[in-house]
């Protein structure tokens, strides 16, 4: 799946008369200013404007947030490579002390919106970046219905055109293009980076994707509303918020330390465990302390994959035990708003459709929304990296054994697809770390949840040329750092030595593990 030459957004005409070298270039704010010159093939500076630190004020407002920012050029664009279309793109270059690489912001869910929070977190770290709206508004996926080309702009073109008509600009700007052009992003920018490594394997040189990844996105959406439904099938069933922390205690208690030998509060590769939840059947009445048949039942649910009844076929992987913390997306209502979304244009093409007067069928429904051309622009899923990897390409992808959002096979599957599709070499240019305990993605420092630097990791690797083969996360709960925990590149486990704190990463080895059931 490689680059199409059509997809390409050209440069054309350059802005005349900007010098290569950095120290002769006329004043920062002039400099800017001639951006606006610029002309693409299909494209067009719509702004071109130096702001000072702290001035930028995004068009939805909250000024306050972007009051420390150091001073950048800021340029403005719209892409058509399409009659349709109608792309969004903001650009932003530090005035000074460019690192002298590009970091594009990604976008969750169905986007709609430059993403600037992600970008001002970007440009303070030093580097020039990007955004776009994918080139339509509005968290919603309305602009799929009757548009085969707004769609192909959501799907890969809108971010792909962003990244080639950011480079030509930071080219101009500073006299030479980015040394290093990578993200770190999780979720649906996630999904757009590794789009860009499979579709075009010039665009990026390094990706890490700081939380499980959700590439089978028709798949995955499809899932979400089984769930909700198996969850909701009646009033009894669902599990409140006090009995799903009952469900995991007792599945620590039955498998914390199986695999890794440590009372930690964490399942290391909970696909080892086997803990049925009918231990918690309620003798009597219902109790704070036990589930009640129905709960019983639904527990079990989650802990099964979704599949097709008439061929017993997967559709996604079940939620593992030590998840259910994270069971919130599923047990609560309303359904996901990304899934939603999904089913009202990819498969009902109603935006008045919901899943309690209209549940799904897992036969026509199913293959409505696996139509050729959904899979074909809402899936990642191509595992033939070779073009990506022979330019020194690197991916660090970081999951978690407890995601409940869309399951930490997500990550494992594409991973084990790649070596399947490349063999050992791969891991040359691929790694993955899965996080016992951790949920969707990483939490920010302060937050329930782990985290380490991703990208400092990425960088070094990609500097270096050394693979990392463990990497050590911090733990939070409610804004405290409560330890670190050494995580082994899968499919190596994590393993105990026997002495010294449980919640210090020093005292912890890598080991081979042990067959899966």
């Amino acid at each position: 799946m490689l680059r199409k030459a059509s997809d390409s957004i050209s440069v054309l005409v350059s802005v005349v008369g900007l010098s290569a070298c950095q120290s002769d270039r006329p004043a920062a704010a002039a400099m800017c200013a001639d951006l606006s010159s610029l002309m693409f093939a299909d494209a067009t500076v719509t702004l071109a404007a130096a702001v000072a630190p702290g001035a930028f004020s995004p068009p939805e407002g909250r000024a306050d947030a972007f009051q420390n920012l150091p001073a950048f050029c800021r340029v403005a664009l719209t892409l058509t490579p399409s009659a349709e279309s109608n792309i969004k793109v903001e650009v932003w270059l530090p005035t000074e002390g460019w690192n002298g690489h590009y970091q594009p912001a990604g976008n969750g869910g169905w986007a709609g919106s430059i993403n600037f929070g992600q970008m001002s977190n970007i440009l303070a770290d030093g580097y020039a970046t990007s955004s776009t709206d994918t080139g339509h508004e509005g968290f919603t996926s309305e602009f799929m219905l009757g548009s085969p080309e707004l769609l192909t702009d959501f799907s890969h073109r809108a971010f792909h055109g962003m990244i080639e008509t950011s480079k030509a600009v930071i080219g101009e700007y500073y006299g030479s293009g980015p040394a290093l052009s990578v993200m770190n992003q999780a979720g649906g920018a996630g999904r757009q980076a590794l789009l860009m490594a499979q579709r075009y394997p010039s665009d990026l040189d390094a990706i890490a994707v700081p939380g499980t990844l959700d590439l089978w996105k028709t798949q995955y959406h499809f899932a979400q509303i089984a769930t909700y439904q198996t969850v909701h099938r009646s009033p009894e069933s669902p599990i409140s918020a006090e009995k799903r922390a009952l469900v995991h205690q007792a599945a620590l208690g039955a498998c914390d330390s199986a695999v890794d030998g440590a009372e930690d509060g964490l399942i290391e590769d909970p696909r080892t465990c086997d803990f049925d939840p009918g231990v918690l059947l309620c003798q009597t009445s219902d109790a704070a302390d036990c589930l009640t048949a129905a709960q019983v039942e639904t527990a079990r649910a989650m802990y099964r994959p979704v599949v097709r009844p008439s061929t017993g076929d997967v559709i996604t992987t079940r939620y593992l035990r030590g998840s259910e913390l994270n069971w919130e997306s599923a047990a609560e209502t309303p359904a996901s708003v990304n899934a939603l979304e999904f089913f009202k244009a990819a498969v009902f093409e109603d935006r008045s459709w919901d899943p309690v007067t209209r549940p799904i069928n897992f036969e026509s429904d199913f293959e409505r929304a696996n139509r050729p051309e959904m899979i074909e622009a809402l899936n990642a899923t191509e595992a033939n990296l070779e073009a990506f990897m022979a330019r020194g390409g690197k991916i660090l992808i970081v999951g978690g054994w407890a995601d409940a959002d869309t399951t930490w096979s997500g990550s494992v599957d594409y991973y084990e697809a790649v070596m399947a599709e490349m063999g050992e070499s791969a891991r040359d240019g691929i790694r993955l770390f899965m996080i016992p305990g951790m949920g969707h993605i990483m939490s920010p420092r302060g937050e329930r949840g782990f985290n380490f630097d991703s990208l400092g990791v990425l960088l070094d690797w990609k500097e270096t040329g050394a693979a990392p083969d463990q990497v050590v996360v911090t733990r939070y709960e409610d804004g405290v750092a409560t330890g670190t925990r050494q995580v082994c590149a899968y499919p190596q486990v994590t393993v105990y030595q026997g002495a010294g704190d449980a919640n210090d990463a020093a005292n912890f080895a890598c080991a081979q593990p042990s067959p899966t059931p």
